[in-house]
């Protein structure tokens, strides 16, 4: 180790001989009658400064050569983490939007078909009933996409905690104890992201859209009440009504759109970008 330790060697006229101090280890220094000699005698003394540290019990400053290379190694593991996260968790998030917007919703545009009947009222009847099914069903459809969206970007930051923090890659996942293992990393400071508010809200989403009327769905009133206004009259309720959250996943008292779910994609793929961001700023620092 000795070697790897900075020396600063000159020649000194008051002892007519040459010096090597090494700035690192306080008070460690030695002369030679050569360069050579000083260089030899200075390796000696950081052998005993170091044994003499151990001994005592205190710390030895790592050699500066050494921490170059670790920041330098610290900086690479940044970027190619950064090459992970854009690889592995954004397209992810852009294909499911977009498999909804080009291949599932365009499904339902196809107008009902209902047998033919002697009655026109029960041909007419028929069809508000097939009509009614169909917009359930695309309500359903879309209500059930941010439950999808929410859990994949939970399990996004479970395998960020577990592989990339080595916080025990193999124990179970568990999403609130990794958020707050990230929101306690101060250098992140992740609550202040420009994306945290709708991802919260993506949360109070996906619970309501999961277990009905409750916390989440009144927490969710507050910021979106739009949300709860069916677009359709149905069930004696008229148009624009707020109706009681009972079966969202079957298209009922959430009334989510195509739009609200690109939103919430967009909010995490920015999350991503953020914490990228937050990363190369912290190498870029150190």
């Amino acid at each position: 180790m000795a070697a790897k330790y900075e020396m600063i060697i000159y020649w000194s006229e008051e002892d007519h001989t040459y010096i090597a101090e090494v700035p690192e280890l306080a008070g460690c220094k030695a002369d030679g009658a050569t360069y050579q000699e000083a260089v030899i005698n200075a390796e000696q003394i950081i052998s005993e400064w170091i044994e003499t540290a151990n001994k005592l019990g205190r710390t030895i400053p790592k050699p500066k050569a050494c921490m170059q290379k670790i920041k330098r190694q610290e900086k690479t593991n940044i970027n190619r983490f950064n090459q992970f996260l854009i690889g592995s968790f954004i397209p992810p998030v852009n294909y499911f939007s977009k498999v909804l917007s080009e291949k599932i919703l365009p499904a339902f545009d196809k107008e009902v078909e209902v047998s033919h009947y002697d009655s026109y009222e029960d041909e007419l009847d028929e069809y508000c009933r097939m009509e009614w099914l169909r917009q359930r069903a695309l309500q359903s459809v879309i209500n059930l996409y941010p439950v999808a969206l929410r859990h994949l970007y939970e399990q996004q930051i479970s395998q960020l905690v577990m592989q990339s923090l080595g916080n025990n890659y193999n124990r179970e996942a568990n999403y609130k104890c990794d958020e707050k293992i990230l929101i306690e990393v101060d250098e992140l400071n992740i609550e202040n992201f420009r994306s945290w508010e709708k991802l919260k809200e993506l949360e109070y989403v996906c619970n309501a859209v999961k277990h009905a009327e409750g916390y989440s769905a009144k927490k969710l009133e507050k910021l979106r009440p739009d949300l709860f206004k069916t677009p359709f009259q149905d069930d004696g309720y008229f148009e624009g009504e707020r109706l009681p959250v009972r079966q969202p996943l079957n298209g009922d008292g959430v009334f989510l759109k195509e739009k609200d779910i690109q939103e919430y994609a967009l909010a995490i793929e920015d999350f991503w970008n953020e914490f990228i961001e937050k990363l190369d700023s912290r190498s870029s620092h150190e």
